[in-house]
């Protein structure tokens, strides 16, 4: 900030010397400082606000299909008796696991 307050001094006191390469350099050194400055730093908030909206919304994703799974497996429970019944659940539990494994793809 404090070049750029500098340059545009210089450039105060100097204005009947300038030629049209030194105006457009000091234009190129704005544009630089803005976009280092001020744009770039306001997309990457808005960047990082989208992926945690994202993350947020995956997560609820995640946590309601694992539910509905163990859900459906303490269903088995009542329903089906016996061995089969045992691996049934046991797969099913094993699916459900899989759930929290797309959370940390995400």
């Amino acid at each position: 900030m404090h070049q750029l307050y500098q340059m545009l001094q210089d450039l105060y006191t100097k204005a009947d010397q300038i030629d049209y390469a030194t105006i457009n350099a000091i234009e190129k050194e704005i544009e630089r400082w803005l976009i280092h400055s001020i744009y770039a730093p306001l997309k990457l908030r808005e960047k990082n606000a989208i992926l945690k909206q994202h993350k947020k919304k995956v997560q609820t994703i995640v946590n309601d299909g694992e539910n509905s799974v163990k859900l459906i497996a303490n269903s088995f429970d009542t329903s089906i008796k016996g061995e089969f019944s045992k691996k049934v659940q046991q797969v099913v539990k094993e699916k459900a696991k899989e759930y929290t494994k797309l959370e940390e793809v995400e």
